[in-house]
């Protein structure tokens, strides 16, 4: 149960940092 959910967080934290990086990138025009 523990591991499930603190592989939820983590896959999840993982999604958001690669779409801001994504959104960071787009910003400054690549």
């Amino acid at each position: 149960m523990l591991w499930s959910f603190i592989a939820v967080c983590l896959s999840a934290w993982l999604y958001v940092d690669a779409s801001l990086s994504r959104a960071s990138l787009a910003t400054l025009g690549f």
